[in-house]
């Protein structure tokens, strides 16, 4: 379902409100509420506007649909990125990072067994100009695993660990937080049927949000 807002700021008033309704709809239900994180800039206010909500933040586990090979604490990480936003009282144990500063392949493959069993209640991702999202970049064929390293990404670091097109589909809920004129090019081919990445990932919800 497609979705237009004024600017940015609506659409991420309109995230923030929508994310926190629907865990507090899955925690009446059920133990924990199981959330995606999208990075790039799009989705920073967001997490601004989400950390100043009431929630029972100790119920709440987030993950990463993917991560930048750098340093642990370098500033271009999703996961830093993360912390500087979204500034709740979230237990250090519920953010399940991706630990990329270690060896490529053992880092996608630890994150891969603790994804294992877990199921996904929404997943917030973003898309870049050329219709790339999380590390899935077009015109490239990645093997068959849920997580995996992406090398000679074509825009820098080189390399990233991306969750596959098929693990961020595993969720209830899958929600586009999209902005910028620089991506209506890619979203007009999006529309019309362009096998784009941002196409590939289908939840039982697909949402798609612009601003």
């Amino acid at each position: 379902m497609w979705r237009y807002f004024n600017d940015l700021e609506e659409l991420s008033q309109q995230v923030a409100a929508f994310i926190s309704a629907q865990a507090q709809q899955v925690l009446r239900q059920k133990a924990d509420f199981h959330l995606v994180l999208a990075g790039g800039n799009t989705p920073q206010r967001t997490y601004q506007l989400l950390a100043k909500t009431a929630q029972e933040w100790s119920r709440w586990h987030f993950y990463l649909g993917d991560e930048r090979c750098l340093p642990a604490n370098h500033v271009e990480r999703n996961s830093q990125m993360v912390l500087r936003n979204l500034t709740a009282a979230i237990p250090a144990q519920n953010l399940h990072f991706i630990a990329s500063e270690q060896p490529p392949a053992q880092a996608a493959t630890a994150y891969q067994q603790l994804l294992a069993d877990v199921h996904f209640d929404w997943v917030l991702l973003g898309m870049g100009a050329d219709g790339h999202t999380a590390s899935l970049f077009p015109h490239r064929h990645y093997p068959p695993h849920s997580v995996f390293v992406v090398h000679n990404a074509p825009k820098p670091p080189a390399t990233r660990i991306s969750l596959s097109p098929q693990k961020l589909s595993d969720s209830e809920g899958v929600l586009f937080l999209i902005s910028g004129q620089d991506k209506q090019p890619a979203l007009k081919q999006w529309q019309n049927g362009a096998p784009l990445p941002v196409g590939q990932i289908h939840g039982q919800q697909t949402l798609i949000w612009v601003a």
